[in-house]
């Protein structure tokens, strides 16, 4: 289970720098429709929507180890009371 956890936050970290250089991205080849305000909102939304689905990832990921280790310890648990039998 650690390795979803695992590529889970990789995932999130890669949605979180692509939203941030999508955001603070300010070249002006990459125009979108004629006026620079309008460009930087829609760059600004988009960036926004990917740093959030990396907080969503982040979130997905540490469910996954917290999910893991209290799975792990269940397991441990009961192999602990089958020896002991």
């Amino acid at each position: 289970m650690y390795w979803v956890s695992a590529t889970l936050a990789a995932i999130a970290l890669g949605f979180a720098y692509y939203g941030l250089n999508l955001m603070y991205d300010d070249s002006y080849s990459n125009k979108v429709v004629g006026g620079d305000a309008y460009n930087f909102i829609i760059y600004a939304a988009r960036g926004t929507a990917y740093v959030s689905t990396g907080v969503v990832f982040a979130v997905l990921s540490a469910a996954a180890a917290i999910v893991g280790h209290s799975l792990s310890d269940r397991v441990a648990q009961t192999g602990q009371q089958a020896s002991a039998s």
